[in-house]
């Protein structure tokens, strides 16, 4: 039977993992980032499995693809700042989880730049608080619900970034258009399987919609896509990370 994805089940299948990595954390507050990172993926950093770069599988360990990961959220940050040139003062992650990759931001970047994310797991909320309180501001949030955007504050140009929640969306048009209405979003970093023939983005109802929407945007004049690359880093090879900028005209 053919999974119908929503905000009900999507919440269901994140608060089976946020609620005992926060019971976890509870219970033992000295875990590091990575630490909590893998027990997020539900494996041990030695563990090793096959992954994929750029359409090359490979075997490395979940400490590697850990690293793996947060390079490719730095250097997708870097990239908006230093070759398409957005200046922000704030950084919004939408679909945050328990805010790993902004934690992996402050630690590499100005440490005047405000960290927010949003997410729609209680545990994941009440985690990052926990976790990384005094550097990311974490708040409860929902994609489906246009009045949690305001979570994107308005008195600061914003980068706006995903990283794999978008994929949890079937449908990417009401996400655009909230992100459309937030005059303060200088730019949007998405890294999200773009799904396109895709066979896991359809056995799972993942989102298969966003890069066309994107393109034809763009070619309307409604935004400007600055960057795509494709199938940059994936822990599952069936899902890898890909990655497009873009930003309001």
């Amino acid at each position: 039977m053919a999974i119908k994805r929503d905000a009900a089940l999507a919440l269901e299948e994140y608060n089976k993992v946020y609620k005992p990595l926060y019971d976890a954390f509870i219970a033992n507050p000295n875990m590091s980032p990575d630490e909590l990172e893998a027990r997020f993926r539900g494996m041990n950093l030695e563990r090793t499995r096959e992954m994929m770069r750029h359409n090359e599988l490979f075997v490395g360990s979940i400490a590697e693809a850990i690293k793996a990961t947060n390079e490719l959220v730095i250097s997708a940050v870097k990239t908006a700042r230093d070759v398409h040139g957005a200046r922000f003062e704030a950084v919004v992650d939408l679909g945050a989880g328990f805010g790993h990759d902004l934690h992996v931001l402050h630690e590499n970047f100005d440490d005047k730049i405000r960290y927010i994310g949003g997410d729609t797991s209680m545990y994941g909320v009440a985690l990052g608080n926990r976790a990384y309180v005094g550097h990311i501001g974490m708040h409860p949030f929902d994609y489906y619900e246009a009045s949690g955007y305001a979570i994107i504050p308005d008195d600061v140009p914003c980068l706006v970034m995903t990283h794999h929640s978008i994929e949890q969306i079937p449908d990417y048009m009401p996400v655009f258009k909230n992100l459309l209405k937030s005059k303060s979003v200088v730019e949007v970093v998405h890294m999200e399987p773009f799904g396109e023939n895709s066979d896991w983005a359809e056995k799972y109802d993942y989102n298969r919609n966003m890069m066309a929407i994107l393109t034809e945007a763009h070619d309307s004049g409604a935004v400007e896509v600055l960057d795509v690359e494709r199938r940059v880093f994936g822990v599952n090879p069936e899902n890898p990370t890909s990655i497009v900028w873009w930003r309001p005209r």
